[in-house]
């Protein structure tokens, strides 16, 4: 085990839950239903993911990102309601995808950036 790389995974996840958190935030200071927790915890989740599959070996990034773009995107159709005949939680939804699909490929691109180079 290279303890290097393995705190390199752990800096990048950080970075992704303090970056999702910063989203989050904005988000809760604007009093919307998803706060800085739900959207550190997507993120952090998407990007630890994305580095699992890195260490496996014969993986495809690929499959990765559709099942993660699948899962998050039943999590937002649960945010998304019909309250009073109005749709509500579309934009929360939306910023929830996004910031879900902003981990991996930060994550993918730092790991592959090595082998890029040679």
């Amino acid at each position: 085990m290279d303890w290097q790389l393995e705190s390199l995974y752990a800096v990048r996840a950080v970075v992704a839950a303090v970056l999702g958190g910063f989203i989050g935030w904005e988000r809760g200071w604007h009093g919307r239903e998803a706060g800085m927790r739900t959207y550190a915890s997507v993120a952090l989740g998407s990007c630890v993911f994305a580095l699992i599959s890195s260490h496996i070996p014969g993986a495809e990034p690929s499959r990765l990102a559709a099942n993660i773009v699948t899962g998050v995107g039943f999590l937002g159709a649960g945010i998304i309601l019909r309250e009073r005949g109005r749709t509500v939680g579309l934009t929360t939804a939306a910023t929830i995808w996004a910031t879900a699909a902003a981990a991996p490929p930060s994550v993918l691109v730092c790991t592959c950036w090595p082998r890029l180079l040679r």
